[in-house]
């Protein structure tokens, strides 16, 4: 039993060929990543339906009133997709343009938390044009005060390392090139300077 985005996209095949058979002038047009879809009902009313990609749920789904209100719905998502594509060209066009500034030996850090600052630090061991590979390596406190309790200064630890090696695009960034760890973490060459952490416990 299909399940998730897998039977979204399946309704979405068998709603269109459904709309095909039952309406003479169902009508699919395609600009850039949308499936725009317009036909008008047993009762006279007009339809419009719009997919993004390979989404099963469109993001417009309407019944109109006027060709007017139809055309600008058609217009508003038009102009979101050239806004994503110009978007998409220019991440291409940095990314392309995007050096390598890691070395072997270079250390990360990712400063990461919603209620607490967690500090975790990565060596790099690996290098290609446009991607490093890494491992995690551990911390060690330093005897600064950070004035805050269950709070403490980090700084990383080499002899503490993992063995899980990790390949990592490079992305451009304002202020220097990072790379993402996971959805919800970046690390960045570390500075050379110990780093604030906190904890609940």
């Amino acid at each position: 039993m299909l399940q998730g985005k897998e039977f979204w996209q399946s309704f979405r095949v068998s709603e269109t060929q459904k709309r095909q058979s039952d309406f003479v002038d169902f009508k699919s047009d395609t600009y850039k990543d949308l499936e725009i879809q317009t036909w008008t009902t047993n009762d006279g009313k007009m339809r419009l339906v719009i997919y993004k990609g390979k989404s099963g749920k469109p993001i417009s789904n309407f019944i109109l009133k006027t060709v007017e209100q139809k055309n600008a719905e058609i217009d508003y998502q038009k102009r979101n997709a050239d806004k994503r594509f110009a978007w998409k060209e220019r991440a291409k066009e940095i990314q392309k343009n995007t050096k390598n500034i890691f070395q072997l030996g270079d250390i990360l850090a990712s400063s990461w938390g919603y209620d607490q600052t967690n500090i975790d630090f990565y060596e790099v061991v690996g290098i290609t044009a446009k991607s490093i590979k890494i491992i995690k390596i551990g911390q060690s406190r330093t005897d600064e005060n950070t004035g805050h309790y269950l709070s403490e200064y980090v700084v990383p630890d080499r002899k503490a390392r993992g063995t899980n090696v990790m390949t990592k695009r490079i992305q451009p960034g304002t202020d220097s090139p990072f790379i993402s760890i996971n959805s919800f973490a970046i690390a960045r060459k570390w500075n050379g300077t110990p780093l604030f952490q906190s904890h609940w416990h």
